[in-house]
């Protein structure tokens, strides 16, 4: 790594993203997507990434191609159209990107969500906090807590399998769903967490957008 190069994005940088992320990159007028990885910037310069290992793609990657990227960051999405510099293949296999004028987060959501405030119990590991939902939908939700008698939030790590147990309004007994954690936010003496359902089945499924609806119809 040169000199100019650095661990994160610089603050002036529209990025937010770290090194070795995992980058996913479309070409113009294609479907398919390549995957790479972030290996170096220079500030108001360039992208540096690991050119994809597919048979063509230095072809595929020609100079002034213009990309779609994409990647992941602290639970989140993010995409910017950027375009290709050009590509090296000694010492290192790598493609140099223009630097983004824009980065935006992309919202994957594709179930209605609506605002609540419902008490619910998450528990990961041996560990159980009582909280509340501040939002939910059929594909998960968002919970927050207090902190503890120790006045500091529990560390809880991004991917965590958690279950987390909750009333619905007008519905006999409580909802328990398994999840994974999505994003972490820390506000103050508050731990804000958003929660992805996994393997949820029908019934509960039916169970959250009965109630995701029957709230929306008042709003």
């Amino acid at each position: 790594m040169t000199p100019e190069q650095h661990n994160a994005a610089p603050q002036n940088s529209p990025l937010s993203i770290d090194l070795e992320c995992p980058l996913f990159i479309q070409c113009k007028g294609q479907k398919e997507r390549f995957k790479s990885r972030l290996v170096g910037f220079v500030p108001d310069g360039y992208l540096i990434v690991a050119t994809p290992g597919v048979p063509g793609i230095q072809n595929i990657l020609a100079a002034h191609e213009s990309v779609l990227v994409r990647y992941i960051h602290h639970g989140e999405v993010f995409g910017f159209k950027t375009s290709v510099i050009g590509t090296i293949l000694s010492p290192f296999r790598l493609t140099f990107l223009a630097c983004p004028p824009r980065v935006e987060r992309i919202n994957l959501r594709k179930a209605p969500r609506v605002d609540c405030h419902i008490p619910a119990t998450l528990t990961t590991g041996d560990r159980s906090l009582t909280g509340m939902i501040l939002d939910i939908s059929s594909g998960g939700c968002r919970f927050s807590a207090r902190a503890q008698g120790d006045g500091e939030t529990p560390h809880i790590h991004i991917g965590a399998a958690v279950e987390i147990s909750f009333p619905l309004l007008g519905q006999e007994g409580a909802a328990k769903v398994q999840g994974k954690i999505k994003n972490v936010h820390h506000d103050g003496d508050r731990l804000v967490l958003g929660i992805f359902f996994s393997d949820l089945d029908p019934e509960m499924s039916k169970r959250i957008a009965d109630y995701v609806q029957e709230v929306s119809g008042f709003l």
